[in-house]
């Protein structure tokens, strides 16, 4: 109950409904789950819910857009390390990153995409998506999130936007993507590391990252970085 269009947390909701409703006896309880049956349903029923733009989502669904037109589909990996970056780039998003699994990740990200979902875009509408499963962006809005990052926000916010974009800028698979954030995390807290230890830390951060990454990733976006460095906080 909730967890459809009420966007309530599966994880905890199950195990209330098996602590109270498990010692009835002599009553059959039938559990529908959240699925990507019950998504597709209510995908189908457009839900809007009332969003309103802020600078920070209207720059965040801009930069969304953007990376799609680059030709990878947008989804909650995505948006992550694109927010990772926003933030780097001096907006003050106040999301707080913590060493993911797949590089710098907040919670914080999914809940503002939820409240943009059915207005500006779909594939949350059970609150909850895989990393990698594709958001789809919704483009009868587009023209509004335009003109909303041209008229409303300041010209250091456009500054940062535009720097964004020029970052991820051939950085487009998500592979990519993810040492090129995850190089970035590690940089913040130890600014004075070489790519020797970059590539040692990279390899230490878990046994995946161990397993894909090489000395070239490392040096291609160690490389980027380093051109944007002024510019990151």
């Amino acid at each position: 109950l909730g967890c459809g269009n009420g966007g309530l947390d599966w994880g905890k909701v199950k195990p209330m409904i098996e602590q109270y409703l498990e010692p009835l006896k002599d009553v059959d309880v039938i559990v529908y789950e959240p699925s990507d049956a019950v998504k597709a349903v209510l995908q189908e029923q457009q839900v809007k819910k009332e969003a309103k733009l802020t600078p920070a989502r209207a720059m965040l669904l801009f930069a969304m857009y953007h990376y799609e037109t680059l030709g990878e589909a947008p989804n909650l990996f995505v948006a992550n390390k694109l927010a990772w970056f926003l933030q780097r780039m001096g907006e003050p998003l106040k999301l707080e990153f913590t060493k993911h699994l797949y590089g710098p990740y907040a919670n914080k990200v999914e809940h503002v995409l939820y409240h943009l979902n059915g207005k500006y875009l779909s594939g949350l509408e059970q609150k909850q998506a895989r990393p990698f499963e594709s958001l789809t962006l919704k483009y009868d809005t587009f023209k509004e999130v335009e003109n909303f990052v041209k008229n409303e926000l300041t010209t250091e916010q456009h500054a940062r936007l535009e720097r964004l974009i020029h970052l991820v800028d051939g950085f487009q698979s998500s592979w990519s993507l993810e040492v090129l954030a995850s190089v970035d995390y590690l940089l913040k807290e130890n600014p004075s590391l070489t790519q020797e230890e970059l590539l040692l830390a990279m390899q230490n951060w878990n046994p995946r990252k161990k397993r894909l990454v090489e000395p070239r990733h490392v040096e291609i976006a160690y490389k980027r970085l380093k051109e944007y460095q002024e510019g990151l906080q």
